[in-house]
């Protein structure tokens, strides 16, 4: 009987592990579309992202997006120094299913440039069917939606999003 139990208790710790093995290993994604502003100006974008999965904090997206050949690290992959906040505060936010979305930055040794050329994505679902972001390019802000093609798609997605 004793061998019996510690069997059981062994592949209950071997389930445990392949779960959390499973859940804590990113979800890779590499996805090229197109992005429009409301302008009507478009953009070819290429993301080449991975959802980071915690216990105890919100998922991340890390990774890079390209856009014109110029490509944009996540400010995790970069040598910069974040603050992510306080352990409670972060739970909070696992609990409430948020994600947290880190600014994309061009690799360089001046910090003045995170201001400068930088993208945010402001929403953007796991399967990609929307996509908002905006993009600084030489201090010059410019918010793109998608997969959009053309202004009418952009300010379809961009009123569906702004109404919720």
């Amino acid at each position: 009987m004793k061998r019996y139990n510690k069997m059981i208790i062994l592949l209950i710790i071997i389930l445990i592990l392949s779960i959390f093995t499973w859940y804590l290993t990113p979800v890779k994604k590499n996805i090229s579309t197109s992005l429009c502003s409301i302008n009507g100006d478009q953009i070819n974008v290429i993301f080449n992202i991975s959802w980071h999965r915690h216990i105890a904090r919100p998922t991340e997206l890390r990774g890079t997006i390209t856009i014109d050949e110029i490509v944009y690290y996540s400010i995790h992959e970069t040598n910069t120094i974040i603050n992510d906040g306080k352990f409670l505060d972060k739970l909070i936010e696992k609990l409430r299913n948020e994600t947290l979305i880190q600014w994309f930055v061009i690799s360089t040794n001046n910090a003045f440039d995170i201001h400068n050329n930088n993208i945010r994505v402001i929403q953007i679902d796991k399967d990609f069917n929307t996509v908002y972001m905006t993009v600084v390019r030489d201090g010059i802000l410019t918010a793109y939606y998608g997969p959009a093609e053309t202004e009418k798609e952009a300010n379809i997605i961009s009123s569906r999003l702004h109404k919720r």
